[in-house]
C-alpha cells in the first residue's frame, strides 16, 4: 500500500472525490425513467435504476457508459435526419 504525503497528491485525491460525490449526487437527481432507459440500453436490470451510483461495480459503469454514448451517437444521427429542412425564407418582392 502506498502512503500520499505529496500536497499535490493529496489535493488530486480530493479533488477526485469530488467529482465522485457530485457524480453519486447527479445520479440521484436524475429522472428514474431515464436512469431505466440507461439501464435498459445496457442490457443491466432496469429495477436496479433506483439504487445508488455506489453500488454500481466499475465494469457495470463502463458498461453503461459506452452503451449510452453508443446511443446518443445514434439519436443524434436519427434527430439530424428528421430536422425540418423546407425553407421558411420569405421574397418579398
Amino acid at each position: 500500500m502506498r502512503v500520499i504525503t505529496a500536497p499535490a497528491e493529496v489535493a488530486a485525491l480530493v479533488a477526485a472525490e469530488q467529482v465522485e460525490e457530485a457524480r453519486i449526487t447527479i445520479w440521484a437527481l436524475i429522472d428514474p425513467t431515464v436512469r431505466r432507459l440507461a439501464l435498459a440500453i445496457a442490457e443491466v436490470p432496469d429495477d436496479r435504476a433506483h439504487d445508488d451510483l455506489t453500488t454500481f461495480s466499475r465494469i457495470e459503469r463502463a458498461r453503461i457508459s459506452n452503451a449510452l454514448q453508443s446511443m446518443m451517437t445514434k439519436l443524434s444521427v436519427a434527430e439530424q435526419c428528421m430536422r425540418d429542412t423546407t425553407r421558411n425564407t420569405t421574397v418579398l418582392h
